[in-house]
């Protein structure tokens, strides 16, 4: 039998789907897994390089949550910015409608004061 094929599947072709997804997923931390074997030589390399990957993992994980709950804050913190922003255009436009109202109001009283004065030199 042959000790390069012993049982074992051919490797992959370099630019298949499936070596272009281990390369870009698991090839930078098996990488670095075997250069701290090379640099520690642990009596049992296997154990270390699988605690090493699981610890990756677990890492990896905890960064993206970490990134995911800064951009939750940041979406979060937008959204209060955008509300005070809308409270205060609210508050703004019902300045402007109040002002308006008051506005009118006044003009109705005046010329219903004109009105009355007209009809009372009307009456003498």
């Amino acid at each position: 039998m042959n000790r390069t094929n012993s049982g074992r599947r051919p490797a992959p072709d370099p630019n298949s789907i499936e070596a272009k997804y281990l390369t870009s997923t698991v090839g930078p931390a098996l990488i670095r897994g075997l250069s701290e074997i090379v640099e520690r030589r642990p009596n049992d390399p296997i154990e270390y390089l699988a605690t090493y990957l699981y610890k990756q993992a677990e890492n990896t994980r905890a960064q993206k949550k970490k990134e995911d709950d800064v951009k939750q804050l940041e979406l979060e913190r937008q959204q209060v910015e955008e509300e005070k922003l809308r409270r205060a255009q609210l508050k703004s436009e019902i300045r402007a409608l109040r002002e308006k109202e008051e506005a009118e109001q006044k003009q109705r009283e005046i010329e219903e004061r004109r009105k009355r004065e007209a009809e009372e030199l009307a009456k003498r």
